[in-house]
């Protein structure tokens, strides 16, 4: 859909200066293409022309049916807020936090407030350390994530990995499996028409951004003046949605991403 006021869009022209967030790139050669979960490609998954996505924006848009929608209520009828990483190097897992959410606000499950921090912290062995978005899901589709009950936000320490906090994980995985997406070089063409058709079908897309070191949650197509965009969902503003990010021109792209393998492409 359309950009919204207040928005912020970054662009191709947009100055190289973010701060690094703790996305690392992922080393293919120890863990390649499909290592995570099945490609978009050997799943042989359907791509949508541009032409069926503007048509299921639209539609979603009319019916008030967009994922954005559902996250702007899916807390008792209030937006539900940002997962807020404050400094540490663990965007890579907050993302990974966003996509449950937005699964969970899509298939109209109650909003449980989680905790991606557990998940970045286990993995880490409790150091504050870079990875990719895949390198969690990895260890949330095996274990799920943790509620902020069992584990609260930014809480460091490897004491809280308790059986009862492993229990409450497991009630928030995911089972729908997921697919990988890999823009590399050689198919971000290919790679690119795969993110929009998910998003036009209201499937959220964890997605990993080398040029500003951020890993985010992808959760609407947009378009603007012919061209399209994404909206992410950030971890940087603490207390409040955070989705009002714009990513348009080239940089839209993702240099890898997952994403639930169940879509909804029927829409």
């Amino acid at each position: 859909m359309s950009l919204e006021p207040g928005d912020v869009v970054i662009d191709d022209g947009t100055p190289d200066n973010f701060p690094d967030m703790g996305l690392i790139p992922r080393d293919y050669s120890a863990f390649p293409e499909g290592y995570y979960a099945p490609t978009f490609e050997s799943l042989n998954l359907p791509t949508w022309e541009d032409d069926r996505i503007r048509e299921s924006l639209k539609e979603a848009k009319a019916t008030g049916t967009r994922l954005v929608d559902r996250l702007d209520t899916g807390d008792n009828g209030q937006p539900i807020k940002c997962y807020y990483q404050n400094g540490y190097g663990y965007c890579w897992a907050y993302s990974t936090g966003h996509g449950v959410t937005a699964i969970r606000a899509a298939m109209g499950l109650p909003y449980v407030k989680l905790s991606p921090f557990a998940v970045a912290h286990i993995i880490k062995k409790g150091r504050d350390e870079g990875g990719w978005s895949a390198l969690s899901l990895e260890w949330v589709m095996a274990n799920g994530i943790p509620s902020q009950d069992l584990w609260p936000n930014l809480k460091a320490g490897l004491n809280q990995d308790t059986p009862a906090m492993r229990a409450d994980a497991a009630k928030y995985k995911v089972s729908e499996g997921w697919v990988e997406i890999n823009a590399s070089v050689y198919n971000r063409n290919i790679a690119w028409q795969a993110v929009k058709t998910l998003l036009a079908a209201r499937v959220p897309v964890m997605a990993d951004y080398y040029f500003m070191r951020h890993a985010v949650c992808l959760v609407e197509l947009v378009e603007d003046a012919g061209q399209f965009g994404v909206r992410y969902w950030n971890s940087h503003k603490e207390g409040t949605p955070d989705r009002s990010n714009i990513i348009m021109g080239n940089r839209a792209i993702p240099n890898g991403a997952v994403a639930p393998r169940a879509m909804a492409l029927a829409h």
